[in-house]
């Protein structure tokens, strides 16, 4: 008996806002979330009809317009999107070991889901779906930390300016003072 070889391909979706001119002089770790513009469709958000059955269509049109009749083919019989979240924009899709190249490659070559223009980011390629789904886990903890952090920056930057606002008509009132 034979078993099937799977690899597992964890996907970010990211939905941009418009097409940045800047470009990032080194790339962040996988590990972490892009540092990219404003989405149009911040976590939490989907763009209308984008489910696992779009991504899939999207996907498998991606490979045949990319690597023809041969690579629609090859991919057809394993190609599956098992899981898509529409709050993180996290999906992951199995493909047969032999093949998993050319779907990535399709993925990086693939610029609009349902519609809407769209980056896919490949964080994650496994031999299990255990092991694609902790690296899930993790990118998602580190995606809230990091919108937690920046919160949090965001915050203490508003508390810094009201102290140094608060300092600064001090100081001026006192010197005003001062010159009458």
């Amino acid at each position: 008996m034979v078993r099937f070889k799977n690899r597992w391909l964890l996907v970010e979706f990211i939905f941009p806002s418009a097409p940045s001119s800047s470009s990032y002089p080194t790339s962040p770790p996988l590990s972490q979330p892009l540092p990219l513009h404003a989405p149009i469709f911040p976590p939490g958000k989907t763009p209308p009809g984008l489910d696992t059955k779009a991504i899939y269509k999207a996907l498998r049109d991606s490979v045949q317009l990319n690597f023809g009749d041969v690579g629609a083919g090859c991919v057809a019989g394993s190609l599956n999107v098992k899981y898509y979240s529409p709050t993180t924009h996290i999906t992951i899709i199995r493909i047969a070991r032999e093949h998993h190249a050319l779907v990535h490659a399709s993925l990086t070559l693939l610029t609009h889901l349902a519609g809407t223009p769209v980056i896919p980011r490949v964080v994650h390629v496994g031999g299990t779906i255990k092991n694609t789904q902790e690296a899930a886990i993790k990118y998602d903890r580190a995606l809230v930390l990091s919108l937690r952090g920046s919160a949090w920056a965001a915050q203490r930057e508003r508390e810094e300016g009201a102290r140094w606002a608060e300092k600064y008509l001090r100081e001026s009132e006192e010197m005003v003072g001062r010159v009458e």
